[in-house]
């Protein structure tokens, strides 16, 4: 992660913001909030702390505007706050605390052999930890992997027969209100 190198932003780190493409709209002000139920982490303001899963992200899921492929998106840029966020990639204490909340989530909710969904697991979060402990956010990262219909790889070391080893790690952030988010302007316009 990128440490933003001002004193006027001293617990911030660079983060990306990647949206479709707008002909018919400005540029936007702010970055749009993710209300998906199947959002890893929850509503909130998500951010990629590498340009390139930036680009990827959009190139995969945001060229499509108001049902229409336009064929572009938008970056992004922004100064993430991360003084109040669950480090979960890089601190071990972070780390460690975010599984066992999602642990007790876990057992809370399938106590009376309900089915478990993600939504209901970012609710029961938020509602009992994240908001409780004043948490921003959190910095996390999923597994890459070489998707086989792009010309693109998070590894070129093939370990066996199509089995590669996985040094970058794709990081995102989630905020979930914009307090933490400063800076916020756009980087690169009307990518293909």
């Amino acid at each position: 992660m990128e440490r933003v190198n001002s004193e006027e932003y001293p617990n911030c780190v660079i983060g990306f913001h990647t949206q479709e493409f707008r002909p018919d709209k400005p540029q936007l002000e702010r970055p749009l909030k993710c209300v998906s139920v199947d959002a890893w982490l929850g509503f909130g303001f998500y951010f990629w702390v590498n340009l390139d899963f930036a680009k990827h992200w959009g190139e995969d899921f945001k060229k499509n505007y108001k049902g229409r492929n336009n064929g572009s998106y938008d970056v992004y840029q922004a100064y993430i706050d991360t003084s109040n966020c669950i480090n979960a990639t890089f601190d071990e204490n972070g780390y460690n605390f975010f599984v066992r909340c999602i642990e007790v989530a876990i057992n809370k909710l399938t106590q009376n052999n309900r089915t478990l969904n993600i939504a209901q697991v970012n609710r029961f979060l938020m509602e009992n930890f994240w908001s409780k402990n004043n948490i921003k956010g959190i910095i996390y990262d999923d597994l890459p992997r070489n998707r086989e219909d792009k010309d693109r790889y998070y590894s070129t070391i093939n370990i066996k027969d199509q089995t590669f080893f996985y040094y970058k790690k794709r990081i995102q952030i989630v905020v979930f209100d914009l307090e933490p988010v400063k800076h916020f302007e756009l980087h690169l316009d009307e990518q293909q």
